[in-house]
């Protein structure tokens, strides 16, 4: 009888813990974590075989005192255990000189500048792809500027880290805010001054990305972007600089040199990232040299602008040693025009996105060559405008809410082999592999090798823009242009290679508008498809960075407006070099 109760009381116990356990892990959302579940696991375990020793059997079992000094023995225990589970991502301080050995040869010497935007860990992941991309074809970047999420993989990146790695961070969850606010030592601490949701969030980071002391010589230069609550400016730090910025009036800003203590690196990525409502404002007086400024009130850098565009063209501007060749434009806001019901902070989000999307573009004096190059969904997944405007059904059709891709932005025709083995290769499949197999061979045969005849590549590529579902490589249409074999057979090769991209492609876009901006516990297939993305966009930008870079335009733009039966643009007398530089 004594053993059948014994029994009977650890089992009644161990199921009033069990609902216990799920409830937490629901709630940290730990399922992502494999660690994290296992520490739980064996938390309330300990917790169990405790407990369990202090029914004394003169005593009546009462659940209702045994169950919370279980549960408090396994909070106590998994708060303890937590420091010690806390992955630090590889950080190689050695690796952008190792990257500058092996760098783009047209690319050495060159000022590379990259502004990555806000979006939360989903733009973080695309930011990291887009790295990646870069990185293929031999870039890097000597310059950032980064806001809110983009200021995150930004600071691991400018500190040594491989992109790769934060992706794979990303997919284990370890950047679980959510359950750090719930362990002892950060709970008990909340009420207290100076502690809060961002000095938690800024803990994370410097325990898992930013462990690292300081970036090497060799290393970007990196800026982050903050909005200053109290003026409605855009502030960046770099080193101990700063440059403030109106970002409606570009004749108003200020640089100077801080001559007060700053937050540290991962306390100034947590401040870009804050958005009011779910953080707090983060408060500190800039002082320079003989000269205190007034009191700042610091939140996330996307609320004045949430590319980072106008701050890095400010500072390319008016800060020595920001002089650049080429500004990529890593975009990975919301995209606008799919019917995605939005709530709460999401929708917050969304409206700062769109009220951004004006301002969003460098102002450049109208003489200098362009250098702006931007990689972003919105540009890739984007709707017909013209079907967007159609309110008779009162919803979105099926073709809008999958969203049709933009393959304007993938050009097969104006990329290297090389080039092309790297983005199909991003979405590889058998039938993708043989239609590039084809192109090449056509391509080939119609225009030679690199460098291509211009003026045959020139019509060839008219003729793919006027291709449209109805006139592709079957009966030929009459509003077609008219080419040789060799030209019709590389426009159908064209259009193959670009339909079988697509449907990839197409998925990759939904998986980025399907991901919750302010979820920091992505799953493997999110943060892969999210991460593929970016590096898939960058790769099909690579012909733009190397016409920028080299001054060289992949097509003269008035033989491409004779083509198409437009007037030449004419060229301005104040401006001999117009059109240099442009892809």
């Amino acid at each position: 009888m004594a053993l059948r109760e014994f029994v009977l009381q650890r089992l009644v116990l161990a199921a009033l813990l069990l609902p216990c356990l799920v409830a937490w892990c629901g709630f940290v959302q730990d399922h992502r974590n494999a660690l994290y579940l296992l520490v739980d696991l064996l938390a309330v375990v300990l917790s169990l075989v405790i407990a369990a020793r202090l029914i004394k059997p003169e005593e009546r079992f009462r659940p209702l005192k045994v169950v919370p000094l279980a549960l408090l023995i396994a909070w106590l225990a998994v708060s303890a255990l937590q420091p010690a589970l806390q992955t630090k991502v590889h950080v190689d301080t050695r690796r952008f000189e190792r990257m500058l050995q092996s760098s783009n040869p047209a690319a050495r010497g060159k000022a590379f500048g990259l502004s990555l935007s806000g979006g939360g860990y989903r733009a973080a992941v695309y930011h990291a792809g887009v790295l990646r991309g870069i990185e293929d074809v031999g870039y890097m970047p000597t310059h950032l500027v980064t806001v809110s999420g983009g200021s995150i993989i930004g600071s691991f990146y400018a500190m040594g880290g491989d992109p790769t790695d934060f992706r794979d961070a990303v997919a284990k969850g370890v950047f679980n805010l959510r359950r750090e606010l719930a362990l002892a030592q950060n709970l008990l601490r909340l009420p207290m001054p100076n502690v809060s949701r961002l000095t938690v969030q800024a803990d994370i980071l410097r325990r898992t990305l930013l462990h690292t002391a300081q970036p090497t010589a060799s290393a970007p230069k990196h800026m982050v972007a903050m909005t200053d609550l109290n003026f409605g400016m855009q502030l960046g730090l770099v080193d101990r600089k700063f440059l403030i910025l109106d970002p409606h009036n570009d004749e108003y800003w200020r640089i100077g040199e801080a001559g007060s203590v700053l937050p540290d690196r991962a306390t100034l990525a947590a401040i870009s990232g804050a958005l009011p409502g779910a953080f707090p404002v983060y408060s500190v007086r800039l002082s320079t040299s003989g000269e205190e400024l007034r009191q700042l009130q610091l939140a996330d850098g996307g609320i004045a602008d949430n590319t980072g565009n106008l701050l890095l063209e400010a500072a390319r501007v008016h800060l020595e040693g920001w002089a650049l060749d080429v500004h990529l434009a890593s975009n990975a806001g919301a995209v606008p025009g799919y019917g995605k019901e939005v709530r709460g902070l999401e929708a917050l989000w969304r409206s700062i996105s769109i009220l951004e999307r004006a301002p969003a573009f460098p102002r450049q004096h109208k003489c200098e060559p362009r250098r702006y190059l931007p990689v972003s969904p919105a540009l890739l997944c984007v709707i017909d405008k013209r079907d967007l405007f159609d309110m008779r059904t009162g919803s979105f059709s099926e073709r809008e809410r999958s969203g049709p891709l933009n393959v304007g932005w993938f050009i097969p025709l104006l990329h290297t082999d090389q080039e092309l083995r790297g983005i199909v290769g991003v979405v590889a499949s058998a039938r993708r592999l043989e239609a590039l197999e084809r192109f090449l061979l056509t391509r080939q045969r119609a225009l030679g090798s690199f460098p291509w005849d211009s003026k045959r590549l020139l019509h060839v590529s008219a003729a793919v823009q006027q291709t449209t579902p109805d006139n592709g490589c079957g009966a030929r249409r009459e509003r077609l242009p008219i080419l040789d074999p060799d030209s019709e057979a590389l426009r159908c090769a064209t259009v193959e290679l670009q339909n079988a991209v697509r449907p990839e492609v197409q998925r990759l876009c939904d998986r980025f508008i399907t991901t919750p901006t302010l979820d920091d516990q992505l799953d493997d297939d999110q943060v892969d498809d999210i991460f593929r993305l970016g590096r898939l966009q960058a790769l099909m930008a690579s012909m733009r960075h190397t016409a920028i870079v080299t001054k060289r335009p992949l097509i003269d733009p008035n033989e491409w407006r004779r083509i198409q039966g437009l007037p030449d643009v004419p060229r301005s007398q104040d401006c001999p070099h117009e059109n240099e530089g442009m892809g």
